[in-house]
């Protein structure tokens, strides 16, 4: 839904707003961040603008405030630690890593994995 509010007002022509909303969509899952390209190519410096006030106020503002600035640390260097160094190939906590690479692992409904599992 955000990604196609971002689309609306891309389309409206408000540039800003549309970085806000990419931006916001990116702090709840970390996909729609492969989209801020689109916006920044389609406005420039107006979608960057709303980009990078709503990246310092979903990623560094809320969590700061809701957990406090220890363990909004912490919990980043859990993130980094066990999610983007494995994905990245380089060493780091396993512990997540047959829900994450193996088909098999997880109680996943994905069509890929039932004919995976059928099979």
């Amino acid at each position: 839904l955000l990604i196609a509010w971002s689309a609306y007002f891309a389309g409206r022509g408000q540039g800003v707003m549309s970085g806000l909303v990419i931006t916001a969509a990116a702090c709840i899952k970390l996909f729609p961040a492969l989209l801020f390209l689109w916006p920044l190519w389609q406005f420039g410096r107006r979608a960057m603008s709303g980009a990078l006030v709503a990246c310092a106020g979903g990623l560094i503002v809320i969590p700061t405030i809701a957990m406090g600035p220890a363990k909004a640390i912490e919990a980043y260097h859990t993130l980094y630690r066990a999610m983007i160094l494995p994905a990245l190939g380089q060493p780091g906590d396993d512990s997540r890593h047959k829900e994450l690479f193996s088909t098999n692992g997880p109680h996943s409904m994905s069509l890929q994995s039932t004919i995976n599992n059928l099979l």
